[in-house]
């Protein structure tokens, strides 16, 4: 955890710093952080340095003067799920990426051996569902027995469960109907994964404050300093994130990470509804509500084929589902736009058709001048968008959060075919000037090797330069968020990122790289972070590669 700053002001002199349009890349430029505002309050040449420094002398003021390396505003993760992630960890789960199914077989009757207490649910995490196959309640239950188990596959948006799960979720859904489905053999996808979750968590919230605030100190040393979280599906577990950020404001003298949170119609229903009571317990002021957004889904999936697409999967006859309804999509925006004090929707649309859904309704709010006039829409993973799909969602102003890490979906091909090709046409999104964020969506947990794979996609439709795939990381967000950040100019949080100068080598355009194997692509983030050297919050530091925080 961070110590009180020895100073009043950092004075940066780097190799090279990355600023506003029009300059961008440049040397020979200063930057000072005060550290008591957080705010960067001078960025000058050098040729100004002994000036500025003087009269900062002449005020008794000390100064903390750092030489060297790559200047970089921080990075914002606009698609992440910490908070569900957190929930995720808290249960222990055992990795399955990257295993064939004699491995994956072979870690199942380990992890049985391991945890004999049949009380304690088994989660597996990250079944490549593109290579494993053969896999349901009855080998599970036959290896596991009479146990809560659940494999998720990479997606988080379908997976296997074994016989008693099966039973707990229909008995807690009898009277209700949810989007997806749960089949006999153990098979689920979509709305099923949150009563999954809800059956192997149901004794497990003890870890939790202390699991959120570590994943939030570990996205500091990525370089990430802003997420937006992707979704909180139930008011327990809003309240619990909220509890930290409690603390947290209680405990630091910088920004709380998490600036946005997105929840379901009806959390965001109960959200109002329990007010009162957390405002009296210190947790949720008024100010509070222009951080809450509405999450609603057109579409699931390529992981579980549940994605809405206008053409048939490759390797089955389906065009995937639509889980929100119409109706439902309609009732929330109207919600949000009246009653909940919000102003921004988010729209997961993977597939083609599912963006298209949500297209159309868009076009109908902004055309309707008496609804949704003051929301801000934006669809989430925007991934296999047409071409006129991306001017459309120019024309209606509707902004787009992809995943560059999406790029690494190539294995998807058995599915999609040659679309997988367009599966992230970021290059065509940038050229139509749509206003872009981007995410990592934790494939991996990595904005560094976000922008990395933006800048080295195997199509031209899908690569961008290095001073694009920055911006959509950092300054487009602050846009989005009406902050002052996200930039390295007067006025400006002063949050930011010192990095060897190598990592602007390592992140300019170069060669196409969109590894399939998962120990490539850990290394490469492992590299990229180990370039990090220092990172301020708002001022202070809160990751220093040399000291440990």
């Amino acid at each position: 955890m961070p110590n009180e700053p020895s100073s009043n002001y950092i004075h940066f002199c780097p190799d090279k710093v990355f600023l506003p349009y029009p300059e961008r890349f440049k040397s020979g430029v200063e930057v000072l952080v005060d550290t008591n505002s957080g705010l960067i309050t001078e960025v000058f040449d050098s040729t100004q340095r002994d000036a500025v420094l003087k009269s900062l002398d002449s005020k008794n003021k000390v100064v903390n003067t750092i030489n060297g390396g790559l200047l970089l505003p921080g990075l914002t993760d606009a698609h992440m799920h910490p908070l569900f992630y957190s929930m995720l960890n808290s249960l222990d789960p055992i990795s399955l990426k990257g295993l064939n199914k004699p491995e994956v077989l072979n870690t199942f009757k380990q992890a049985n051996v391991d945890n004999p207490d049949l009380q304690k649910s088994l989660l597996f995490l990250d079944l490549d569902s593109s290579s494993v196959s053969g896999i349901d309640a009855k080998l599970l239950d036959d290896i596991f027995g009479n146990r809560n188990v659940c494999v998720y596959d990479a997606s988080f948006h379908s997976g296997i469960v074994t016989t008693p799960v099966i039973s707990a979720i229909r008995k807690a859904i009898e009277n209700r109907t949810i989007p997806g489905f749960l089949k006999d053999d153990g098979n689920f996808a979509e709305a099923y994964g949150f009563e999954v979750f809800s059956v192997l968590c149901a004794d497990n919230q003890n870890k939790l404050h202390e699991t959120i605030e570590k994943s939030l100190w570990h996205s500091f040393s990525t370089g990430t300093t802003t997420i937006h979280d992707l979704l909180a599906f139930s008011l327990d577990s809003l309240k619990i994130i909220l509890e930290v950020r409690k603390k947290w404001r209680e405990k630091y003298k910088f920004d709380f990470p998490i600036t946005r949170f997105y929840l379901r119609h009806k959390v965001a229903l109960e959200l109002t509804e329990v007010y009162p009571d957390w405002r009296d317990q210190g947790i949720l002021v008024h100010e509070d509500w222009k951080v809450f957004g509405m999450k609603l889904f057109a579409d699931g999936s390529f992981g579980s084929r549940t994605a809405h697409v206008s053409e048939h999967y490759a390797d089955c006859p389906t065009c995937g589902l639509i889980f929100d309804t119409e109706k439902d999509i309609n009732d929330a925006i109207f919600y949000a736009d009246t009653d909940f004090e919000s102003y921004s929707i988010a729209l997961h649309a993977i597939g083609d058709e599912g963006i298209k859904r949500i297209l159309d309704i868009v076009k109908e709010k902004k055309e309707d001048r008496y609804r949704g006039t003051r929301l801000i829409y934006r669809i989430e993973h925007f991934e296999l968008p047409s071409k006129e799909m991306i001017e459309t969602a120019k024309k209606y102003n509707v902004h787009v959060v992809p995943q560059p890490n999406f790029l690494l979906d190539l294995k998807y091909k058995d599915r999609l075919a040659k679309r997988v090709d367009a599966i992230c046409p970021l290059s065509d999104i940038s050229d139509a000037e749509v206003p872009m964020m981007f995410g990592t969506d934790g494939m991996p947990e990595s904005m560094l090797y976000a922008i990395y794979l933006s800048t080295h996609a195997r199509e031209s439709c899908q690569r961008l330069a290095l001073e694009q795939a920055l911006h959509y990381s950092s300054e487009s967000a602050a846009i989005f968020e009406r902050d002052r950040k996200g930039t390295i100019e007067v006025g400006q949080k002063a949050d930011l990122i010192l990095a060897d100068q190598s990592l602007f080598d390592d992140l300019k355009p170069g060669e196409a790289d969109i590894p399939l194997e998962w120990s490539a692509v850990q290394n490469k983030v492992n590299h990229l972070h180990s370039k990090i050297k220092m990172v301020l919050k708002s001022g202070q530091k809160v990751y220093d590669n040399q000291i440990r925080i």
